[in-house]
């Protein structure tokens, strides 16, 4: 199911953008320093990701059309944050390694595609809507509210 014409604004945009950069000034460092191994741990575990929330996207949008929206939104978001929290070689409080890598190049890369194709929704499905050419319409945690005020304060959306 898609979430239909809604574009975010330019708020919205604007955060997914900051977003997206800072993510990335987080992980392209660690990408850098680190070794093969460790790389190419942390690209397998993007791919995992990425299957799974094409998988996600591909059923939610044929067969659970009608699943609560900020469920479907936590859900979405639980493969990516148990990656980057018990990511190989991860403490107890911050995923570290590449798990933690891996989800956090996978946001970043998310929020560039939603800012760049001024889409609203849950960020983790930016990459399966973009595959798709479609939306999800699960609304993201955090930059939803902010969507919602802002089409309703300047129309713009």
């Amino acid at each position: 199911m898609t979430i239909g014409i809604q574009k975010a604004g330019p708020v919205g945009r604007a955060l997914r953008l900051v977003i997206g950069i800072f993510l990335l000034i987080l992980a392209v460092p660690v990408w850098l320093e680190a070794g093969w191994d460790y790389g190419l741990a942390s690209l397998a575990l993007m791919g995992g990701l990425l299957l799974l929330y094409v998988a996600a996207h591909w059923i939610v949008s044929r067969y659970f059309r009608n699943v609560n929206r900020w469920l479907g939104a936590l859900l979405a978001v639980t493969p990516v944050v148990l990656v980057w929290y018990f990511g190989q070689g991860g403490g107890p409080l911050f995923g570290q390694g590449e798990g933690g890598t891996a989800a956090i190049t996978f946001i970043a890369v998310s929020m560039l595609v939603d800012f760049a194709r001024a889409d609203v929704g849950c960020e983790v499905m930016a990459l399966p809507g973009l595959l798709f050419r479609d939306r999800t319409h699960l609304p993201c945690i955090a930059l939803s509210p902010i969507d919602a005020w802002e089409r309703r304060s300047t129309g713009v959306g």
